[in-house]
């Protein structure tokens, strides 16, 4: 059954926490760091997690007697894996997938109370009000105790007074050992991974975590740690993922993700993997063509941006030399742009795309190079003939190339590999597939180059083709 906990969030801006260090800490205080997440510190000096706000709030009021600790320190603290559970006496729980209603007990026990009657006896004429439902992911951290026949068999003021503090009760269950011990495989027999979504993102940006494992051995726990805080434990699986957000306020440079591997051997196991926080990363959907690459001086340079697949835009932007020279809104799929650009011969000119999306995340393309010479490179116009296709086909790809100086030769290249090798000015085209090797959603890139009778050569990209 797969687990996953979501630790409990303290709103920072509504409340004082008190600062400390991992040298002051007693057993049963509550310890946060940088992050939102708050723990239990155990008389063992290992610390406990809240699965969600309603077990924390069964044993306090408020947020007031949080400590905070650096990131290090809370990193060296360790987690076993081990939740609160609810407080006995306080409410009652129902698994979602279960009608029956359960008094919660000493040591994390779960109670049947056999009818309506004797739960009103126990918690009163609002019993059902005071019933909370437990998802079957945390029915693990509980045991089944005896069933309750008579209200005689349960005295929840008795319960709530002996459990004054989290520490009187017995940590939530680690599964017990077999009869025999199981060998610890050796960690080069099996493979843990860590896998971001992205490893360029900026603030604000969602980016998706994914542990997994292909351990041959019984799993405790699977664990995924954001800069050394834990955010997500699930237990007795072999993937484990999240989705969280890089912060808009106080980000790192880098944000550092473990995958923690702990077998029902107490062996623990570590991965890693990162995302770089950039404000403008690369997004591969957004391409700037130049219609030429080398330009004279005094001469009109066109640039064309295109949103092709996997992007919403809300605006695209082409921009020469860090300035914005064209913003497109009406159609901000396909942004076109032409004038005169100055600059001696020799010189040379960076030009990238800028696209925003509805929810305000920015993205650029790859840069171009735009260079003044006394000579400009041939104009390439390249297209295909479908612009969607199964793997299994093929498709036509054809460019042609137009230069004052005449034409020497036109290629049509795929993956930089020259699949067509054209002399003159006439037209160059080419069948090429199929796909089989690509899935589905792909989007082919085709590139052509050419060059005129002076030697100088241009390139461009373009004929983007989807995968079915």
């Amino acid at each position: 059954m797969k687990r996953c906990l979501f630790f409990l969030s303290v709103a920072l801006g509504l409340l004082s926490v008190a600062g400390a260090n991992a040298a002051t800490l007693s057993p049963g205080d509550l310890i946060k760091a940088s992050g939102s997440a708050v723990y239990y510190y155990g008389a063992d000096g290992t610390r406990l997690a809240f699965p969600n706000e309603k077990t924390y709030f069964t044993w306090y009021a408020d947020f007031s007697s949080v400590k905070t600790v650096t990131d290090a320190e809370l990193a060296a603290i360790p987690y076993e894996g081990k939740v609160v559970t609810y407080r006995p006496g306080t409410r009652m729980l129902k698994l979602t997938t279960d009608p029956k209603v359960y008094a919660v007990g000493p040591k994390n026990e779960l109670r049947w109370i056999t009818n309506e009657q004797i739960a009103g006896e126990l918690f009163g004429s609002g019993w059902a009000m005071q019933v909370d439902d437990l998802p079957d992911a945390f029915f693990v951290f509980y045991n089944i105790g005896s069933s309750i026949a008579q209200a005689s068999e349960y005295s929840a003021d008795a319960l709530k007074n002996e459990a004054q503090n989290i520490g009187d009760l017995a940590p939530a269950p680690s599964p017990e050992p077999g009869p025999l011990p199981e060998p610890e495989p050796s960690p080069l027999s099996f493979n843990l991974t860590m896998t971001p979504s992205k490893a360029e993102a900026q603030p604000n940006e969602g980016v998706d975590l994914l542990a997994q494992t292909n351990y041959p051995g019984q799993i405790q726990t699977l664990d995924i740690f954001v800069n050394g805080n834990l955010y997500t434990s699930c237990a007795s699986v072999t993937s484990c993922s999240i989705s969280w957000k890089i912060p808009t306020i106080s980000y790192a440079a880098e944000y550092v993700y473990t995958a923690r591997l702990v077998t029902m051997n107490e062996g623990t196991f570590e991965a890693t993997g990162k995302t770089a926080v950039v404000m403008e990363p690369l997004h591969a959907s957004i391409q700037v063509n130049l219609e030429r690459e080398t330009i004279r001086p005094n001469q009109i340079a066109y640039v064309r941006s295109q949103v092709v697949q996997g992007l919403t835009a809300a605006k695209n932007e082409i921009v020469i030399d860090g300035v914005a020279v064209k913003a497109c809104t009406s159609t901000p799929g396909d942004c076109r742009y032409q004038d005169y650009v100055a600059g001696e011969i020799g010189s040379t000119h960076q030009v990238y795309a800028r696209v925003e999306t509805p929810d305000g995340l920015k993205y650029r393309s790859a840069a171009k190079t735009l260079t003044i010479a006394e000579n400009d490179t041939p104009i390439i116009t390249l297209g295909t003939s479908l612009g969607s296709i199964y793997p299994s086909e093929t498709v036509e790809v054809h460019a042609v190339a137009n230069d004052d100086d005449g034409v020497d030769y036109v290629e049509i290249l795929y993956e930089e590999q020259v699949m067509a090798h054209c002399i003159g000015a006439l037209p160059c085209f080419v069948y090429i597939g199929p796909f089989k090797d690509k899935p589905s959603g792909t989007v082919l890139e085709f590139k052509a180059r050419a060059a005129d009778l002076l030697g100088a050569m241009g390139e461009t990209t373009g004929g983007y083709v989807l995968l079915k």
